[in-house]
């Protein structure tokens, strides 16, 4: 099923203008990417499961929370806090010439982070 949402996610970027542009992704796209890709930034990569478990590891080091959708947002939490954080999930789709895909999370104050994501294997 994975493999399945990577792919329809791929064909949906594909099918989009060569130009690498952002948008910002529905709830049902963000329940769909998610749990088919590894996120990574500078030493750092997160995986996401359908079942509503994510892994941050930074620089090796391991962190366990949990994501759901609210509305069109993506939310989480990190024990040992109970506070959910949730963010607006855009895209910038990987060019047809083998650029890299980002996403962007947008928090409530809209300060962004640049993650780059790749489908898992």
């Amino acid at each position: 099923m994975l493999k399945t949402s990577a792919m329809t996610m791929m064909l949906v970027f594909a099918a989009l203008p060569a130009i690498s542009a952002e948008r910002t992704l529905s709830g049902a796209e963000i329940k769909a990417l998610l749990p088919a890709v590894i996120v990574k930034g500078e030493g750092t990569s997160q995986r996401f499961s359908a079942a509503g478990a994510t892994t941050f590891t930074d620089h090796g080091r391991e962190s366990f929370g949990s994501w759901t959708i609210v509305g069109d947002k993506y939310c989480s939490k990190w024990p040992p806090s109970q506070t959910q954080a949730c963010f607006e999930i855009m895209v910038e789709d990987a060019p047809p010439d083998g650029g890299i895909a980002v996403i962007i999370w947008v928090d409530e104050s809209g300060s962004q982070t640049h993650n780059t994501f790749t489908a898992k294997e």
